[in-house]
C-alpha cells in the first residue's frame, strides 16, 4: 500500500501489512481502539505516525520501522518484540509508552532460562545481562546478553 497527501484516522485493527509506504507529509493517526500488527519481516517506511487516545501497535520480529515523525501520546502503547525503530523526529508524550515487557522466553525457556529445584519445589531465576537466582542445590544458567542496553529476549 502506498499513500500520498493523505492521514489515515484508524480506529479498528489493521493487520497483514507487510511493507506499508507513505510520502509526502501522507500517514497513520491510531485513535481509540485502533492498532496495526505488522508480520514478522515486514517493512515500514513512514511519513507520519501518531498514537493517540489508548491506541495499540505491535512490533514484530524482524519488522523494520521507518519514520520522519513518530508521535506516541495519550497512554498509548507500541509493544517492540525483536524490531527496529527509526525516527527522524521520535516523541513519546506524557502517559505514552513503547514496551517490550513480557516479550523474552517462556518460563524455563532461553540460552539463560532457570532450572527445576526438585527438592524446594521451585526454580531457580533466568539469567539475561546478569546472573539469575539460585535454588538450593541448582546453579543458574550463564548469563548471556549486554547488561545496559538488552537487544536479546529474557531467558524464563
Amino acid at each position: 500500500m502506498v499513500l500520498r497527501h493523505v492521514f489515515l484516522v484508524v480506529q479498528a485493527q489493521v493487520t497483514g501489512l507487510l511493507s506499508l509506504q507513505t510520502y509526502d507529509q501522507a500517514g497513520f493517526i491510531l485513535s481509540g481502539s485502533g492498532s496495526i500488527n505488522s508480520p514478522a519481516n515486514g517493512t515500514h517506511i513512514l511519513s507520519y505516525l501518531k498514537m493517540t487516545e489508548s491506541s495499540t501497535s505491535k512490533i514484530l520480529t524482524g519488522v523494520k520501522l521507518t519514520a520522519d515523525q513518530l508521535i506516541i501520546t495519550d497512554t498509548s502503547v507500541m509493544t517492540v518484540v525483536d524490531a527496529e525503530l527509526e525516527a527522524s523526529d521520535f516523541q513519546v508524550l506524557l502517559r505514552g509508552s513503547i514496551t517490550a515487557t513480557g516479550q523474552g522466553y517462556a518460563a524455563q525457556q532461553g540460552p539463560g532460562a532457570g532450572e527445576v529445584c526438585p527438592s524446594a519445589n521451585a526454580a531457580s531465576g533466568g539469567s539475561h545481562g546478569g546472573m539469575g537466582s539460585t535454588c538450593n542445590e541448582v546453579m543458574t544458567a550463564r548469563p548471556y546478553g549486554p547488561v545496559y542496553f538488552p537487544t536479546t529476549p529474557g531467558s524464563g
